[in-house]
């Protein structure tokens, strides 16, 4: 499991945190809060007026989509930048009123200082009944603010007007809603006035002008068109002059003489012999055939056809020939004139239309502009309902409103921040952290005392042997005393155990650590030695100076000459500073008298620390881990990083301990109990 996946919290962890970090997270809500409150009276506030137009229903069409459509027109008209530059132009030259000096503050400052002032009034009253009180702050400023814009036209610009304009039709109605948005609510109102009366006006304006041009082109148009008219009246009379055709009837009456030659044709036809072959031309004529079978079939069936043998004379049937031929001339002539009579017809029909469509024209435009000469007023499109009333109360919220959401969207803010900053940091915050990710076994925590010293170890530890230092303190001993391990070549000292108390950096409370591990031993009834070997700082000598005079010196071991122990009695145990030495620390590591001097002392004392240096930056450190049997490893609460635990790990081992998991063991210092993270 990595670092990041094991900081990610559950549900529980989650709900854990926020209730340890409440405070925090309360501060910033109220801070989120109070700004609100703050940033809210110190704008000032809108005001909107609001004006009606109605649109005149449609006589053309669907009544719900037009009308729909010519709502929606008048609406992009009305926020065209075409007409607020005609409105900007009429502020201008009409410019509004001055704007009221209370616009520019908050009703609730205004009602706060008011009722402030007022209680000031009462209390000054009856202290000084005969004081004169002058005007409220707000008043004066009011009057200043006033006085200062006497002289001053207000001025909109085209960017406020953009701003400041909503127009929106109002639900399944054929009415719009000019709304505009202001500091002050006579100027709201006047504005939304003046935007209706400029559209009300210019739509007015565009009708007349409408229909002048209406006028002028009818008045333009219909004398052009009764002469089109006479022209095309003219040319059908011409037509039927000039074509015969002066009624309807001169074709049809063309017709039955067609019919009626036909028929004579065919009847002279049969009499002459269908036989003879000098009439076959006309025997074979495509009209005259229907008709000569016709008549085969009825006439001659009763009168028997001329023959030549007994036949009339050749010249009875010369004569009838010629009268055949004449009658077929003339048939032809007569079918020719049929022709020329339906082209002209054809043509006459053309002229006609042209005619009826330049009457119906000359009539369309006498008809419009009798219509024009009786209509009377222009009936607008669009006409005010409701004209827009300065507002009492202003639009935009209340600034108390916004205290609420601000409270929580920081409280929610403040929570996320925490929860970030939990999951993103890399420090030591419980005994979690040093198992799974330094790789030690964490025997306890100790919490943090704002003023615990080292010479005042006597008075936390054994006049105060039940507070929470302590009871913390004899946990740990306990745990490490159990879990103690004595390495098989100090088998005739099964008794004694060695304990480096070391860390990764200075400052991580490893020397506390250790003389707190020592008296807490001594209090069990065991000889304990403490030896100083940090060689970089004397802490423990310093405060060995602020116990007392019954701090003796006494020599132990063969070597005595360099070896002094100093019993310490108030505190039940024994000392020895050989941090002094700094001077020769690393020889006198290297050398084996560190080793030669425990060996001396084992047999005469039931546990023995070490105030080792810390394990980064200080060569020796791991030179007394490795003589030590069991090592202590202080990591500082919220303050040693992971990674820097972990490089002091890892220097341990390069010291040649192996057994990393029996002789290492962690502890907490320093800990924050409100804050801790129990995991």
């Amino acid at each position: 499991m990595t670092y990041e996946e094991h900081r990610t919290p559950d549900l529980k962890d989650l709900i854990a945190l926020l209730r340890r970090r409440w405070k925090l997270i309360a501060t910033f809500a109220m801070t989120g809060a109070i700004l609100a409150l703050v940033i809210g009276t110190s704008i000032p506030p809108s005001y909107t007026s609001k004006a009606q137009l109605l649109v005149a229903r449609s006589d053309a069409g669907p009544a719900d989509v037009l009308d729909e459509a010519v709502v929606d027109t008048h609406i992009e008209l009305i926020v065209s930048p075409r007409h607020l530059l005609e409105v900007q132009d009429s502020l201008t030259t009409d410019p509004p009123p001055r704007r009221s000096a209370e616009a520019t503050h908050s009703p609730f400052l205004n009602t706060v200082i008011m009722t402030a002032w007022a209680k000031l009034q009462g209390a000054l009253a009856t202290i000084l009944p005969h004081a004169s009180v002058e005007a409220s702050p707000m008043q004066t400023a009011e009057d200043s603010a006033g006085e200062a814009m006497a002289d001053e036209h207000q001025t909109i610009d085209f960017a406020e007007l953009q701003e400041g304009i909503s127009v929106y039709k109002e639900q399944r109605s054929r009415v719009i809603a000019v709304t505009f948005t202001a500091n002050d609510p006579d100027l709201a109102a006047f504005i939304a006035n003046r935007i209706v009366e400029n559209y009300v006006k210019r739509g007015r304006e565009g009708q007349l002008a409408q229909r002048r041009r209406l006028e002028r082109e009818l008045t333009e148009r219909i004398p052009s068109a009764k002469v089109a008219l006479e022209r095309a009246e003219a040319a059908v009379r011409d037509h039927r002059i000039a074509s015969g055709l002066l009624d309807e009837k001169s074709i049809e009456a063309l017709d039955r003489q067609i019919a009626e030659l036909r028929r004579q044709l065919a009847i002279d036809l049969a009499k002459a012999g269908m036989g003879n072959t000098s009439l076959s031309p006309l025997r074979d004529h495509h009209e005259i055939a229907p008709g000569v079978a016709e008549l085969n079939g009825v006439q001659l069936s009763s009168e028997p056809p001329i023959r030549a043998a007994d036949g009339p004379s050749q010249s009875s049937r010369d004569a009838l020939e010629e009268r055949l031929r004449r009658t077929a001339q003339r048939l032809r002539s007569l079918e020719q004139s049929r022709e020329s009579l339906r082209e002209a017809e054809t043509r006459l029909k053309e002229l006609e239309r042209e005619a009826s469509a330049a009457a119906q024209l000359y009539e369309s435009l006498l008809r419009k502009q009798t219509e024009l000469s009786v209509q009377g007023p222009v009936q607008q499109d669009v006409h005010i309902v409701s004209a827009a009333m300065p507002p009492e109360q202003p639009s935009s919220p209340s600034p108390v409103l916004f205290v609420l959401p601000a409270f929580v969207a920081f409280a929610i803010t403040g929570g996320l921040l925490v929860i970030v900053k939990e999951q993103f940091d890399r420090r030591v915050r419980s005994g979690r952290d040093v198992e799974e990710f330094v790789g030690v076994p964490c025997i306890g925590l100790l919490p943090k005392r704002r003023r615990f010293r080292l010479h005042r170890a006597r008075h936390n530890l054994i006049d105060k042997p039940f507070n929470i230092y302590g009871e913390a303190i004899r946990s740990v001993v306990t745990t490490a005393l159990s879990r103690r391990r004595i390495p098989s070549r100090q088998r005739q000292f099964r008794n004694c155990a060695v304990f480096a108390v070391t860390s990764s950096e200075p400052g991580e409370g490893k020397t506390t650590l250790a003389v707190s591990f020592a008296v807490s031993v001594g209090m069990l009834g065991q000889r304990v030695l403490l030896i100083d070997l940090d060689f970089r700082s004397k802490p423990v000598a310093a405060a060995l100076g602020k116990i007392g005079k019954d701090a003796a010196d006494k020599s132990e071991g063969a070597d005595s000459a360099r070896v002094v122990v100093r019993n310490i009695a108030k505190l039940g145990i024994d000392c020895l500073p050989l941090a002094d030495r700094r001077e020769d620390a690393l020889s006198f590591l290297m050398a084996d008298q560190l080793s030669s001097i425990l060996n001396d002392l084992r047999g005469q004392y039931d546990c023995i620390i070490i105030d080792s240096p810390p394990l980064l930056g200080a060569t020796e450190a791991r030179t007394i881990a490795a003589i030590a049997d069991n090592v202590i490893l202080a990591f500082k609460w919220g303050s040693t990083e992971i990674e820097t635990a972990s490089r002091a790990l890892r220097q341990l081992q390069h010291s040649g301990i192996k057994d990393i998991q029996r002789r290492v063991f962690g502890v907490i210092t320093q800990v924050n109990p409100r804050k801790h993270r129990f995991s």
